[in-house]
């Protein structure tokens, strides 16, 4: 209640208090000067309310208080649940992602699998009867090892591969062109194995769940590179996954585990 109210208010209640007394002749007072008691009884009563008055005011203030919290708790709370939407807005489209990876990784699978079949799934060793030893050829970008009969093409998957996922990198496709165009000019009726490799690094969980299934999905994506684009036919080629299990370098190092991060094109001296 403002000051003013509360003036008012008291005068009035005083008005209320004395009119009673002002027709009598004798006023308020007594003949011997002394306070009538019903005088004194409203002014105790004029003070009772004054006091009500003052702490329905402050009761009023505090409530005040109290709904202005609770509108900036309710502003909070909305926040809050602005920011769940938000996060549950995400994980569903994280969990549809997932589920897209995981089709295309069922697709790789079944696409591996087929390859497998076309290759007998036996692991090829060169075979020495009669057979003449395959000529070295320089591709530009790439390795090449000469090991006894066989001719390896060493490709870094970190150049061709997004890291830790067999999707192919913009670096890919004219380093796999030009392996293709090697293979189809200096050994079109050779059997060519693609391996890949991972590193022995602890801890990385590559998104395929496991180095082996990372291999296989990568050399997946080379077979289909060389087929398609590379146009060589399927029935020159053949997968195998090797995961971590055959480094060529010391997975001590960082420089060892990403030369280990490798895929070979294996050129064998049998003919398809």
């Amino acid at each position: 209640m403002s000051p003013k109210s509360k003036s008012f208010l008291t005068l009035f209640l005083s008005f209320l208090v004395i009119s009673p007394f002002l027709g009598c002749q004798q006023g308020p007072f007594s003949d011997k000067g002394q306070i009538d008691p019903q005088v004194t009884q409203y002014q105790s009563q004029v003070q009772n309310l004054e006091q009500k008055a003052g702490m329905l005011d402050t009761n009023n203030n505090s409530l005040h208080v109290q709904i202005a919290q609770i509108t900036q708790q309710n502003q909070l709370l909305n926040r809050q649940v602005e920011l769940l939407q938000g996060r549950l807005t995400e994980t569903v489209e994280r969990l549809r992602e997932t589920e897209t990876t995981k089709s295309a990784l069922q697709q790789q699978l079944t696409t591996l699998q087929d390859a497998t079949t076309r290759g007998g799934g036996a692991i090829l060793t060169a075979n020495n009867s009669g057979l003449q030893k395959l000529e070295s050829v320089q591709i530009e970008g790439v390795e090449t090892k000469q090991e006894g009969d066989v001719l390896r093409i060493l490709v870094p998957s970190d150049q061709v591969f997004v890291n830790g996922t067999a999707q192919l990198t913009s670096a890919a496709v004219p380093m796999a062109g030009k392996i293709a165009q090697a293979i189809r000019n200096h050994y079109p009726k050779q059997i060519v194995v693609i391996e890949g490799h991972a590193d022995g690094a602890s801890g990385f969980v590559p998104l395929q769940g496991s180095k082996h299934a990372l291999t296989a999905a990568q050399a997946t994506a080379l077979f289909e590179q060389f087929t398609r684009s590379g146009h060589l036919p399927e029935k020159q080629l053949r997968i195998m996954a090797h995961g971590a299990t055959h480094p060529r370098y010391s997975n001590g190092s960082v420089e060892g585990q990403q030369k280990n991060r490798r895929m070979e094109v294996v050129i064998y001296p049998e003919q398809f």
